[in-house]
């Protein structure tokens, strides 16, 4: 999945394997360990696991969650 992001005067794809990122946190890899493992922020992550629960939603349930905890914690 490509997905454009911009950052300043400039736009870049950003290609996140959430696939990956759960079955990383299923192994018991934190948040933050996950997103530095995949090269992205955080916030990142977050954004990106949204997006594809809302694409896969009518495809597939039961997505892992991520904790709630650190979304308190980005900016």
């Amino acid at each position: 999945m490509n997905n454009k992001t911009t950052l300043g005067s400039r736009s870049h794809f950003l290609d996140v394997d959430m696939n990956r990122a759960y079955k990383l946190l299923s192994r018991g890899m934190t948040v933050n360990q996950v997103a530095e493992e995949l090269g992205i922020s955080r916030s990142t992550l977050y954004r990106r696991h949204h997006e594809y629960q809302e694409k896969q939603k009518n495809i597939m349930e039961g997505l892992p969650s991520l904790p709630d905890e650190y979304l308190h914690n980005i900016n």
